[in-house]
């Protein structure tokens, strides 16, 4: 009897642990983790804005931080989607969930990819402003 229950509870953590997942049932690939914005330019020009911001992909959402040299932060949420075409898709549809104050980034960004590797993308986006570019590197 003992040992029956000993097997049943190990097939239990078993089933458990193989059964979870930190992608939620997908597979985002070289997106998964944190990226860090290292450089925005605009028509060429470095972009002016302060503090750093970092992207969090997972699954189909986005998380958007900031943090300041005296450690204030923000953060706000949002849906991605890359499409075949490399092209990358980036909407915060909520109305109480503003973009932060990262320059060119608006409510709903559509995105060229022009670079992406494991560790470093660089996205293109126009606006009337002009075109600006984001270069992400990995962190996590």
């Amino acid at each position: 009897m003992k040992e029956r229950v000993l097997r049943g509870l190990a097939v239990l953590v078993l089933l458990l642990f193989c059964g979870s997942c930190l992608h939620n049932g997908s597979d985002i690939g070289a997106w998964y983790g944190t990226w860090h914005v290292d450089e925005v330019t605009c028509e060429g020009a470095q972009a002016s804005y302060d503090g750093d911001y970092i992207f969090q992909f997972q699954n189909a959402i986005v998380r958007m931080g900031w943090q300041n040299a005296l450690h204030d932060n923000a953060e706000c949420f949002g849906n991605w989607q890359e499409g075949d075409d490399d092209t990358f898709t980036m909407t915060f549809p909520l109305d109480d969930m503003e973009p932060l104050a990262l320059p060119g980034i608006e409510r709903e960004n559509f995105f060229a990819i022009e670079a992406k590797t494991s560790s470093r993308v660089v996205l293109r986006k126009v606006t009337p402003e002009g075109l600006y570019r984001y270069t992400l590197k990995k962190v996590i």
